[in-house]
C-alpha cells in the first residue's frame, strides 16, 4: 500500500490509466520494441509479446496500460484462467517509477474482471525483485518451482 500510495500522491495530475484498444495499440506495441534487451531470451519474450499484442483482438484477452505526462510507463494483458481465476499474462513497466505496478494492478482489476475471486502472476522466473513483489500481495497459494538440467 505504501507504493501505491506514494505514486498516487507524487503522480495524482499526471498520470493515467487506459484500456489497450485499437487507438492506443500501436504505442503498445513500440513501448514493447524500445524495451532494452540484456539476455537473448528476453529478445524472444519481446518478439512474442509484440506477436499478442498484434492479435489482441483476436484473442480472449484484455489489456490496460498507465501514462505519465502522456507517455506509456506500464502495460498488462491478463486473460481468464477459469470461473474465478484470472491470470496476467504479460506485464511491462518502467521500474524506476515506485508503486507503478502497483497502481496498474489496481486500475486494470477496478475496471476489469471485477467478478473474478483470484489472480494469478504466473512465474516469478526465478528473480528476486518479481518474487519480492508478487510475495508481497500475499498470495493464498504458491506452486513449487522445479529446475530440470538437461545438461548432465
Amino acid at each position: 500500500r505504501n507504493h501505491l500510495n506514494n505514486f498516487a500522491k507524487t503522480y495524482e495530475h499526471r498520470y493515467t490509466y487506459e484500456k489497450i484498444n485499437q487507438d492506443n495499440i500501436h504505442d503498445v506495441i513500440a513501448y514493447v520494441q524500445n524495451l532494452a534487451i540484456d539476455d537473448e531470451t528476453l529478445a524472444y519474450e519481446k518478439n512474442g509479446i509484440i506477436k499478442v499484442l498484434e492479435h489482441l483482438d483476436e484473442l480472449e484477452a484484455k489489456g490496460g496500460l498507465i501514462k505519465i505526462d502522456g507517455k506509456i510507463e506500464a502495460f498488462l494483458i491478463a486473460s481468464v484462467l477459469s470461473d474465478r481465476m484470472i491470470q496476467e499474462n504479460i506485464e511491462k513497466s518502467n521500474h524506476k517509477i515506485n508503486g507503478l505496478v502497483q497502481m496498474l494492478i489496481k486500475e486494470f482489476f477496478s475496471s476489469e474482471y471485477q467478478t473474478y475471486i483470484y489472480l494469478n502472476r504466473e512465474d516469478d522466473m526465478g528473480k528476486d525483485n518479481l518474487r519480492q513483489s508478487k510475495l508481497s500481495y500475499q498470495p493464498c497459494h504458491l506452486i513449487p518451482k522445479y529446475y530440470i538440467n538437461f545438461y548432465d
